[in-house]
């Protein structure tokens, strides 16, 4: 279960997709129960918003997986929001599911293990009762953010102690979560992976791409590709372009599903050489990562960042925020910057853009570690041990020291 599955973006929705049409491939009966929303907002934003229309309809097979996409409720009143807001439990007030959460109830009696995706909506608790209320294990990959109020609120921390198992994208979020009381016999590390070829082959070429753009041909150009939220520190990208020695002066896409936040945000600053571009599909992603010198990924607060691999596979260096999650995802194959500073962020940028060596040499790094690490291939098996965990715990044979970790 997960609030959001493909054609949503994002990079939890990614590796839901991912895994799941791995695990159809591997012979397993895979069934997605989301929700019908496709923009960040319908879930998570102001006052919830109309459901935007998703083309595969309400019921539908991809990559031999059953998906069924539910209708989406009002959200909590205002008088209730206030208090649940009040209380830190902003995410509960988000619309609700009555479909989602019924077919939730009814079809997990029949699975072997509910796996439910992130966090910090009503729909973790939801998932967690369904599993025990049918005597199922269940596991859950919450992505977390650490620092992020709605996800280090207590209650949160207290559902994610209560999962049979947890798994985590990186070694940094699993010692994030230990530090909030999750047993470490219970967290299971997977990593995130990208399907096989790595990226689509560009369909236009790089010069052909710029051009369309408005890029001229000797300007380096920035990407950003992601949702354009809050929680991806895109204005302290903005602040960092005018900070810029580099000339010709860069050009920066932000390419992604937009919000109400990014929309005031980009209204406000107003800054040169920004394009705004609409969410792409892969060939087109693949077109613009290919024509660009750099790929920033500002967030100061991540899971991982599958863009990191999308650029390596497309030729393109990378450049993040020094936060843990994202010094252990591009390794040695990437620079960092110190978060939420547009000074620095400023320097780095330049400094990657006058080392076209150094920026092979990254990205060169960038496939191999695509190759050692982020392919299903790797990363499936680790998921479905975390499912073999879950069960011995609901059979009621794990080990003794799991036990006594759970307390």
């Amino acid at each position: 279960m997960t609030p959001r599955y493909p054609p949503a973006i994002g990079g939890a929705e990614r590796w839901c997709e991912g895994l799941a049409r791995w695990q159809g491939a591997q012979g397993n009966d895979v069934r997605v129960l989301t929700l019908r929303a496709v923009s960040e907002d319908e879930v998570w934003g102001p006052g919830g918003l109309p459901a935007e229309s998703v083309a595969v309809g309400a019921h539908d097979r991809a990559g031999g997986v059953s998906i069924r996409r539910c209708r989406l409720g009002r959200p909590a009143g205002r008088a209730i929001s206030k208090l649940l807001g009040a209380m830190g439990l902003h995410a509960l007030a988000r619309p609700q599911s009555a479909e989602l959460y019924g077919l939730l109830f009814a079809g997990a009696r029949n699975a072997d293990v509910v796996h439910v995706h992130g966090l910090p909506g009503p729909h973790a608790y939801v998932g967690w009762l369904a599993a025990r209320a049918a005597r199922r294990a269940v596991v859950l990959t919450p992505h977390f953010h650490a620092g992020d109020p709605w996800f280090e609120h207590r209650l949160v921390h207290w559902l994610l102690r209560r999962y049979d198992a947890v798994i985590v994208l990186t070694a940094a979020e699993a010692t994030t979560l230990q530090d909030r009381g999750v047993a470490a016999a219970r967290i299971v590390v997977a990593s995130t992976a990208v399907d096989a070829p790595v990226a689509a082959p560009p369909s236009m070429p790089r010069d052909a791409v710029r051009a369309a753009l408005g890029v001229p041909r000797d300007a380096p150009l920035l990407c950003f590709l992601g949702r354009k939220s809050m929680n991806k520190s895109l204005e302290v990208l903005l602040a960092a372009l005018p900070r810029l020695a580099t000339r010709p002066r860069p050009a920066l896409v932000i390419a992604g599903p937009g919000t109400a936040w990014y929309r005031e945000l980009i209204e406000r600053e107003r800054s040169d050489g920004v394009i705004d571009l609409p969410p792409l599909s892969e060939e087109a992603k693949a077109s613009l990562l290919a024509a660009a010198d750099l790929l920033v990924l500002p967030s100061q607060r991540e899971a991982f960042g599958i863009v990191f691999l999308e650029a390596w596979a497309a030729g393109v260096p990378v450049l993040g925020a020094d936060i843990p999650a994202v010094r252990e995802a591009i390794g040695d194959a990437g620079w960092t910057f110190r978060p939420g500073e547009p000074h620095d962020l400023a320097a780095r940028i330049d400094a990657l853009l006058a080392a076209p060596e150094t920026s092979r040499e990254l990205v060169a790094r960038g496939r191999g570690r695509i190759a050692r690490l982020h392919t299903w291939a790797q990363v499936g098996p680790s998921v479905m041990r975390a499912y073999e965990l879950a069960r011995s715990l609901r059979r009621g044979r794990a080990p003794d020291i799991v036990r006594q970790l759970d307390g």
